[in-house]
């Protein structure tokens, strides 16, 4: 019998078919399809290093032909462009610093003595594709597909099932603060409440902002125009009706020594406070720069006429802003761009930032104002003028856009309404600029800025990069976290197409005994503050092997993206 066996064998490793016997089951389809035309030793030796030799060799060391070389390796040479290839070894696509760091924070939570305790040796950079993706499962196997003990190989802290074991959320799905700003409590009990324009009350029904998109999804938020215009219009067009004032000429008891020319209108006593867009453009300077310290609040209303020091410093500034405004007249908005760009801001940010504003507008501001000595407010000339070569989308209306003001010797800016260009631009650049810079908390502040920022706050990330939220949407649709929700097959079910079945608001009890809710004082970007945390069990009545499965990955991602 061992004779025989052994002249099958030999038999097997010289016919054309050798590798036949060998296969353990039929690709994957898509793997199948891109392999189709080749030979069946080509085939295998593209995912398995020892099929590269000769048949005997996959029973014995393969020698140099397969040397330094893993079945992962060959994996990521068709999966690179989804996969980092540096990350492709590491657990969860995640650092052992960064999987540590989790780990930590799950340990200072204190879920139970056992999470106190330092965790098992595991190479958690060493993890093969081949340990969660198992090929020769049939053209229609899942190799996505992980089960729970795949998962629990590595987790140490296993459990039954979902239901029974599985560790209870604190803050889930409120994780993460609101992209925009909504504080859902004042609107629900207040707003609504004390009814619209004609009074009448008004039901506050979540799907009016977050409407089911075509695929069966809940969309993030519906458009400005759409859900909040017809209570915030009016309100956000006053509070960004007085502009922005970008470059204005302060007033001086008398004419400085440089320049030669200055306008009359400037000249009596001191005035003018400098913006912080003022000085953003005068942050390039360094004597003007230092001047500013000496400036009490960079207000000259403020100056001390017995003080040199502050004397001295209000004549250095005057003097830094008509140089600012000489050369803008000489050469164009192109100064004003690169004193932006020395500040850190990126060119698509300058671009929008001074976008629509003309050299001509700056030529004649300064012409008049200084060659021709500067118009009397008091002679009762026009104050404003509007840019005429702005852009058609920003021309909605004859005061807004870019323009020059004769009375305050002012170059500012008047937006045109929501998602203003010129103002979002102005976001942008406060995101570009350092986040140490002190201006950057003072351009906050402005009427108009302030506006946009209570809607759309400005966060810092790990990164020390502050992220631009003018969407609803997630920073990045591609980027992956551990925990993955649908609300599609949830939406299937009657009981659960009601939002605040799940997503109950969390009312003070003082609130509700007071008529009035004038105490609302919720945090609108902190959503875990406004609603009632869910609980495990509210998901485990459903999520069950025998119901709607409790597998790790129907709530998990394995491929994290940081």
């Amino acid at each position: 019998m061992a004779a025989s066996l052994v002249a099958v064998l030999m038999v097997m490793l010289g016919v054309p078919w050798q590798q036949t016997p060998l296969r353990p089951g039929e690709l994957h389809r898509s793997h199948a399809q891109i392999l189709e035309g080749r030979l069946a030793s080509q085939r295998c030796a593209s995912c398995h290093p020892a099929a590269k030799g000769s048949l005997l060799q996959w029973f014995v060391s393969a020698g140099d032909q397969h040397a330094h070389v893993t079945q992962t390796q060959l994996c990521m040479d068709c999966h690179h462009a989804t996969i980092p290839q540096a990350r492709a070894t590491w657990a969860h696509h995640l650092s052992e610093q960064q999987l540590d760091a989790i780990s930590k924070q799950r340990q200072a939570s204190g879920e139970s003595w056992h999470d106190r305790l330092p965790g098992p040796p595991f190479a958690s950079t060493q993890v093969q594709c081949s340990a969660c993706h198992r090929e020769h499962h049939g053209a229609n196997a899942d190799l996505t597909m992980l089960t729970n003990q795949q998962c629990q190989t590595c987790h140490s802290d296993r459990f039954a099932s979902f239901a029974d074991g599985h560790p209870q959320w604190t803050r889930y799905p409120y994780t993460q603060p609101y992209t925009i700003s909504f504080d859902h409590l004042s609107h629900a009990l207040k707003h609504y409440a004390q009814g619209g324009p004609d009074g009448t009350s008004l039901d506050f029904d979540c799907r009016q902002c977050h409407q089911i998109d075509h695929h069966g999804e809940v969309s993030r938020v519906n458009p400005f125009e759409q859900s909040c215009a017809g209570c915030h219009q009016q309100g956000l067009e006053v509070e960004i009706g007085a502009g922005l004032d970008w470059v204005s000429v302060p007033s001086l008891p008398v004419k400085p020594d440089k320049p030669e020319q200055w306008p009359r209108s400037a000249t009596g006593f001191y005035d003018g406070q400098i913006t912080p867009l003022t000085r953003l453009l005068l942050a390039s300077d360094a004597e003007a720069t230092a001047a500013l310290r000496e400036l009490p609040a960079a207000d000259f209303e403020r100056v001390d006429s017995r003080d040199p020091r502050q004397q001295l410093a209000a004549e250095e500034i005057a003097t830094a802003i008509a140089g600012l405004l000489e050369s803008a007249a000489n050469e164009g908005a192109v100064v004003l761009r690169q004193r932006l760009r020395f500040q850190g801001a990126s060119v698509d940010t300058v671009q929008k930032v001074l976008a629509g504003l003309s050299d001509e507008l700056l030529e004649v501001a300064y012409r008049e104002w200084f060659i021709d000595g500067g118009q009397d407010a008091l002679a009762g000339e026009a104050g404003a003028v509007q840019d005429t070569k702005l852009p058609a989308s920003e021309a909605r209306s004859p005061v807004t856009g870019w323009q020059r003001d004769a009375f305050r010797l002012s170059i500012g800016y008047r937006p045109g309404g929501h998602a203003d260009s010129v103002l979002t631009g102005l976001l942008d650049l406060v995101c570009d600029l350092p986040t140490h810079s002190k201006l950057t908390a003072e351009i906050l502040q402005l009427p108009a800025v302030a506006a946009c920022v209570r809607c759309h706050p400005l966060r810092t990330s790990q990164t020390a990069t502050r992220k631009r939220p003018w969407v609803a949407n997630r920073s990045s649709e591609k980027r992956k976290t551990f925990t993955k929700f649908s609300h599609q097959p949830h939406l299937q079910i009657p009981a659960l197409q009601d939002c605040q079945h799940c997503h109950q608001l969390n009312i003070p009890l003082a609130d509700l005994q007071h008529a009035g809710l004038v105490g609302l004082q919720a945090n609108p970007s902190d959503s875990a503050g406004q609603f009632r945390l869910l609980e495990k069990n509210s998901c485990a009545a459903c999520h069950r092997p025998s119901a709607a499965g409790d597998q790790c990955t129907q709530c998990h991602n394995y491929h994290i993206t940081p």
